[in-house]
């Protein structure tokens, strides 16, 4: 079996987060989650969304940006007391979720930092493109040796279930035939990546 990392939310942080795709400029800020490893892989549990303030950017444009330390170091020190770690995340509103050349410099410069303040031995980095309506996403997280580990979900537990992949949706195969038909291609990829456990 396949070890993933998901990252879930609460639709009310969820929502906070993808409120950044609204504004034509980049946004950043920083995310604490607590960890939980089990034999399926790793899930983020994302406590709160903090957004950098407006006095914090050094620059800010539509495709690049730069904060002063203002604009994360409470959020990642507060991850300690939190026992939580910090993930340092960015939007391309409008634009592809990729990690640029610039955004692999700023994780590079950020990755020892975060590890000192917030005392977790674990970097995250996540980019939140396209729309609200129709968001996108590439993360990773590093250790301290550099390994890097891929985000393959995020998950959004609110009034419905939300689960998004950083991969396209898989080919439906003729026996998922006719659930497509009934829940459709998004269904059955919600579908496709939950994991069910049967107790009693």
């Amino acid at each position: 079996m396949n070890r993933t990392v998901t990252l879930a939310f609460r639709e009310i942080t969820w929502n906070q987060l993808t409120d950044w795709l609204e504004n034509p400029l980049e946004t950043a800020g920083v995310i604490t989650a607590r960890v939980v490893r089990d034999d399926n892989g790793i899930t983020l549990l994302v406590r709160d969304v903090h957004e950098t303030s407006i006095e914090s950017y050094i620059q800010r444009q539509v495709d690049r940006l730069s904060i002063s330390s203002s604009g994360w170091v409470n959020a990642v020190r507060g991850s300690r007391d939190d026992a939580a770690m910090a993930i340092f995340v960015h939007s391309h509103p409008q634009g592809s979720a990729i990690f640029s050349e610039a955004d692999d410099e700023v994780d590079g410069q950020l990755r020892q930092v975060f590890f000192d303040h917030s005392g977790y031995p674990m970097f995250g980095s996540l980019v939140i493109a396209g729309s609200k309506a129709s968001p996108e996403f590439v993360g990773r997280l590093e250790t301290p040796n550099a390994t890097e580990i891929k985000m393959d979900f995020i998950r959004v537990v609110g009034d419905q279930l939300l689960v998004l992949s950083d991969d396209d949706v898989a080919e439906v195969t003729p026996q998922f035939d006719r659930q497509v038909r009934a829940l459709g291609p998004e269904g059955q990829d919600t579908l496709r990546n939950l994991r069910v456990g049967i107790v009693g």
